[in-house]
């Protein structure tokens, strides 16, 4: 008798065991479900998500940790932070953009391609490149249109790490005007906008040089992410 009940008492710890599931609050805001696999008391922690991926974490970054019931659906479920891990990332946008002071009367729109490493959830470094079409009125009020190429680097912060998210970004580097290339010169472009998901939306001014003679343009871009 005292065996059956050992043995009834197991069964009833394990389906509770496997029933249970750790739960990281994190102080970004975000929220991890998923296993605890190792911990290191004060400094970092293992964990193993729902989708099975494993990531270290450092104490200083959890606010909490609980252990509670799994849902009635264990389908894996969007958890905030499942997206922007550590590892490669690629981020492809198009914009169109007006430009203002010497360049009042033109008009851009670009593509860029960016790919790089996100650090950590919050900050992504890497370059591209962003084609664009400068179009522009010419003496006889014609529109002409010319073609640069800007190469640069860039970095990329998320202020949170959730299905919204808004996020700053940064790029310098150096155009290229294939029409004259000695008018080639500083590229610069800084901006802000809101991720859902791996869609973005972003507004920023983008900066040319060009001698004593620099210009500017306001635009707006759409991207994906993956």
């Amino acid at each position: 008798m005292k065996k059956v009940f050992l043995f009834i008492l197991c069964c009833v710890f394990c389906c509770t065991a496997l029933s249970a599931q750790d739960i990281l609050y994190m102080k970004n805001g975000s929220v991890l479900k998923g296993t605890v696999l190792e911990q290191t008391p004060g400094v970092s922690l293992k964990f193993q998500t729902r989708d099975g991926s494993v990531y270290v974490y450092k104490m200083s970054e959890i606010e909490r940790i609980t252990r509670e019931q799994k849902d009635q659906d264990d389908t894996p479920s969007y958890d905030g932070d499942d997206y922007l891990e550590r590892g490669f990332r690629g981020l492809v946008d198009f914009g169109g953009h007006f430009g203002f002071g010497d360049a009042k009367d033109c008009y851009q729109v670009s593509g860029a391609f960016t790919g790089g490493y996100q650090i950590n959830r919050m900050i992504f470094v890497g370059g591209g490149m962003a084609p664009t079409a400068h179009l522009y009125k010419d003496y006889y009020d014609d529109l002409k249109a010319q073609f640069i190429l800007p190469i640069y680097t860039a970095g990329r912060f998320d202020f949170i790490n959730n299905k919204i998210t808004p996020f700053a970004e940064a790029r310098i580097g150096y155009y290229i005007n294939t029409d004259n290339t000695d008018a080639s010169d500083l590229y610069m472009y800084y901006g802000a906008g809101v991720r859902l998901n791996k869609l973005s939306l972003s507004a920023g001014y983008t900066y040319y040089g060009n001698g004593d003679h620099p210009f500017g343009f306001m635009g707006l871009r759409v991207g994906f992410e993956f």
